[in-house]
């Protein structure tokens, strides 16, 4: 690891150790991650597989898509890594790509109505 690396990782750790509320858990999270591992779209999510219910943060906040949450929930059932995770139990980091082809992905709702939508491709 590169020492810029390390030090923007240790500032991540020490702002998101800075306000331990688990309220703000994911806003912080989230705004402060990109510092560490830069990206388009950040989000942390918790996703409630009985209730079909997601609570989180993203940023940045798509405005053209406002209803980004309800449009996530109602294509929660086919989510292949909420569908592993409830099936497996066991923790692991996977990825849609370890379930799905690329073309496998884009039939789904999931992808046109959530993630073509967001010009998420992974």
């Amino acid at each position: 690891m590169r020492q810029r690396d390390l030090e923007a990782l240790l500032s991540f750790l020490r702002e998101i150790y800075a306000d331990p509320d688990l309220e703000s858990f994911a806003a912080n999270i989230v705004s402060t991650l990109p510092k560490v591992i830069p990206s388009e779209w950040t989000s942390y999510n918790k996703v409630n597989p009985r209730s079909q219910k997601v609570t989180g943060a993203m940023e940045p906040v798509p405005s053209d898509f406002p209803e980004f949450v309800q449009a996530f929930e109602r294509c929660m059932p086919e989510h292949p890594l909420i569908n592993h995770h409830r099936q497996a139990h066991d923790g692991r980091a996977v990825k849609i790509s370890d379930f799905l082809t690329r073309s496998q992905f884009h039939r789904l709702g999931l992808y046109n109505e959530f993630f073509r939508r967001l010009e998420v491709e992974h």
